[in-house]
Formats: structure tokens, C-alpha cells, sequence
């Protein structure tokens, strides 16, 4: 007798070789089709033919011992003989040969393949007596389970692609334009932004808002939610601390430090991995929050991103799950307020309302009700992010603009450091309004 097929579980290191046929998936078109396993092999790489995706059970890799099983299984179902160690027998007169165990490894992989098809190998079969023919014998069919259960994860894993190729197909497409036009800016003076509606899938309008930029204080509110959520009391920013951090309001000697310092203290809790690890909950782990002009950048589709989840707090998956956490963070930055007088948010107040009396200006009529977010200045950064309340709209919008001038000063004397840009902001903001009929009856 020959063998014609090995076992593929015996050798992790080279792929199993047979001239049976199965099943598998093709990746590049998702199809399941039927070939024999040396015809795929011969195909230009392996995972051209197989999908693996180590984080799944469902999809495996030919170097895999559970794969080569599986593929064992699948194979011997061509076979009306049981065992996935198929044999061969000629019709011509053959001597009886012994089964030779160092071409499936060991004796006790032999009994393990065939304990998974069913089949009792605990008592070894008595030796059989010496004959001079060997008959071929139709052996009976014995179902083997492994083979229909290969088969339904192959069917399982491709409804699954299917299901979210048609959930994607179903999103809004992002409109990103190609091109931004800034008046009164340098050639080298740099700019994104996201203009979304609160609620919104995908924001309206976007321009190079997946480039990284520094963020200067921008990240001061999610480095304070992380802080809430994942530290112990003795690290936790307390009432005072977060009026300060975040809306630069309170007594600096009792909220220990004033807003930068405080900034730096608590991410020093923190490493980057850390930070990249906990954003993963917001679908934010390319954003860098920590303090330093290396480890402090984000992009304006990350930022709107954050800020969107955070006013839905109450029905995200795992931010209604802080709830105070969640509240503490974004009823300080609502109280950054165009229209705050005094108290917490008036800080913000004087810049917010110079950009919301200059859009208006710019638009003819008073679109703009009030502006509410966080901003963010140093090393030629001005970047903001409103939420914005038209004046005869119920409503809600989501502006973030990052800009960098190529002035690392701000430009200008100090009282009038980073007005252009300010003038930038309002001009990009008005231009999105008009364009996109935000608060216009």
C-alpha cells in the first residue's frame, strides 16, 4: 500500500500537501470555492487563499495545528473512508506493511487525529494475521461532525464580511475637500478643520482634518476625563482643580497650581501607552494627549469625534458608564461660554465672542447665538473647538479648527499676538455657515 495524503496537524513548519479537494476562502474576492490543497499552494502565497486573522478562533492560519485538522477533515470528506490518514490500496498483490509512524509523527498523534473524528483508539487492535492478498473492502461511513463544523465557520465568517461590507456601504461618505483658501495668511501658514452637526454621523465638511496638529491646551479635557475615569482618590483632580484645568477659573493656591502645571502634574500619571490604550474606549488611540509639544497632538476629525461623544455621553457604550465622570468634563467646557459674564467660562468668554461678533459680521446677520468649547494658543498654535447654537435654530454644531503659524510668537506685539488667526477662524467658520445654511431662516 501508498499513502497518498499526510496528516497537515504533523508539521507546523510546511503547509499539508494533498490531492484531495476543499474548501476554503479566496481573499481576494471573498468567494468559497473547491480545490485541491496543492493546487492552492501553488498559488502565489498562501494567505492569498486564506484569510487568518489572529484574534479571531474563527478564521485560522495553515501553521496552525487546529487549521491543519481542520483541513485534514475537510479533505477526507472526498473519502468514503473515515480517517483523514488515507490509504491507498492497489489492486496488484502487495505485502502487508506496518503503518509507518515517522510519517505522521507519533503513534500518539495517529491516536489524537482520530480521537477528534470519533473514533476509540484507546485499546490498541489486535495484531492481524499474516496474509498474502489484501481485498479492498467498501469500509461503512462514519459522519465526521469536524468537517460540517470547518464548513459552517467558513459560511459564518463570510456572512460576517459580507455584513459589515454592507453596514460601511451604508455610511455617509466624508466630504473631504481637496483645497482651503485662507485670506491673509503666509504660503507656509498651516490649517484644518471639521464642521459636523451634534448628532451627526460624519461631519458636513472637512479639510485635512486627519493631519496631526499641536495641540497646545486642547488636550487639557481629555487628559481630565481620562484622569477622573481610570485614576485612584490620591490622583484624582478634585472640583477646584478641574475649574482651573479647564476653564483657567478659581484660586490657584487652593486648586494647587494654575492650569499648566496642574496639566503637567497629572500626565505624569501617564505614559503614552497608557494614554493610547484608554482613547481606544472613544476610537481616539491616534490622538496624543499627554503634556510636551511631542506627545501633545491631535487632528480636527479626532477632536470633533471626542467632543460629539462627550455631549452623548448618556448613550456611548462606555462613557454611560461614568456618568459624573462624563459630566464634570462637559458642563465646564459648555460653561466656556461666548455669553459667560463673570465667573467660570469667562476666561474663554473675550476670545469666543470676538470669533462669534466677527462671523456675523462677516455673514451680514447674526447666525450665531452663543459659542461654547475649549481653545488652545502657544508656539504659533490657535486652535478651537465651538459648539455652536444659531440664533434661529434649535440645533447644535461642532466646529474645530487647528491652525499653525509659521511666527512661533503668535505674531505681533503681545495684545495682538494671534489675532490673524483668530480673524482665520472666523472667516473659515462664516464661509461654512454661509455655504451649508447654518442658521439662515
Amino acid at each position: 500500500m501508498k499513502i497518498i495524503m499526510e496528516s497537515a496537524s504533523m508539521n507546523e513548519t510546511s503547509p499539508p500537501t494533498s490531492t484531495n479537494k476543499i474548501k476554503y476562502i479566496k481573499k481576494s474576492d471573498g468567494k468559497i470555492l473547491e480545490e485541491t490543497v496543492d493546487s492552492l499552494l501553488n498559488e502565489q502565497s498562501v494567505t492569498d487563499w486564506y484569510d487568518y486573522d489572529p484574534a479571531s478562533k474563527d478564521k485560522l492560519n495553515w501553521q496552525d495545528p487546529e487549521f491543519g485538522k481542520a483541513i485534514d477533515r475537510a479533505a477526507a470528506k472526498d473519502y468514503k473512508q473515515p480517517s483523514p490518514l488515507e490509504l491507498k490500496f492497489e489492486p496488484e498483490e502487495v505485502e502487508a506493511t506496518p503503518l509507518p509512524t515517522q510519517a505522521f509523527g507519533s503513534v500518539s498523534g495517529i491516536k489524537d487525529t482520530l480521537k477528534d473524528l470519533g473514533v476509540d483508539a484507546a485499546a490498541p487492535a489486535a495484531p492481524a494475521a499474516p496474509v498474502d492478498k489484501l481485498e479492498p473492502e467498501a469500509p461503512e461511513a462514519v459522519p465526521i461532525a469536524p468537517v460540517k463544523d470547518f464548513e459552517k465557520k467558513v459560511e459564518d465568517s463570510l456572512k460576517d464580511s459580507e455584513l459589515e461590507k454592507k453596514i460601511d456601504d451604508l455610511k455617509p461618505e466624508r466630504n473631504i475637500v481637496e483645497t482651503s483658501e485662507v485670506k491673509d495668511a503666509p504660503e507656509d501658514y498651516k490649517h484644518s478643520y471639521a464642521f459636523s452637526k451634534v448628532g451627526g454621523d460624519v461631519p458636513i465638511e472637512e479639510y485635512n482634518s486627519d493631519t496631526q496638529f499641536y495641540g497646545a491646551s486642547m488636550q487639557k479635557p481629555i487628559l481630565a476625563l481620562m484622569n477622573l475615569i481610570t485614576q485612584g482618590e490620591e490622583k484624582r483632580l478634585n472640583e477646584a482643580e478641574l475649574d482651573q484645568l479647564i476653564s483657567y477659573h478659581g484660586n490657584k493656591k487652593a486648586s494647587g497650581g494654575n492650569s499648566n502645571e496642574i496639566n503637567k502634574r497629572i500626565a505624569g500619571y501617564i505614559d503614552n501607552e497608557a494614554a493610547s490604550d484608554w482613547l481606544k474606549n472613544l476610537g481616539l488611540d491616534n490622538q496624543l494627549i499627554r503634556y510636551g509639544r511631542s506627545k501633545n497632538k491631535q487632528t480636527a476629525a479626532g477632536y470633533t469625534k471626542f467632543l460629539s461623544q462627550l455631549m452623548n455621553y448618556k448613550n456611548h457604550p462606555y462613557l454611560s458608564q461614568y456618568p459624573a465622570e462624563s459630566e464634570a468634563v462637559l458642563s465646564r467646557i459648555m460653561a466656556n461660554s461666548s455669553n459667560a459674564k463673570e465667573g467660570i467660562g469667562s476666561h474663554e468668554a473675550k476670545n469666543f465672542n470676538q470669533i462669534k461678533n466677527m462671523v456675523n459680521k462677516e455673514l451680514g446677520y447674526n447666525a450665531v447665538d452663543s459659542m461654547s468649547g475649549k481653545g488652545g494658543r502657544a508656539f504659533g498654535a490657535r486652535n478651537f473647538s465651538f459648539v455652536i447654537k444659531p440664533t434661529d435654530s434649535n440645533e447644535q454644531y461642532i466646529f474645530t479648527m487647528y491652525t499653525q503659524d509659521p511666527d512661533k510668537r503668535g505674531v505681533g506685539a503681545p495684545s495682538q499676538r494671534y489675532s490673524r488667526s483668530h480673524r482665520i477662524v472666523a472667516q473659515k467658520l462664516a464661509e461654512l455657515i454661509r455655504k451649508h445654511g447654518v442658521g439662515k431662516k
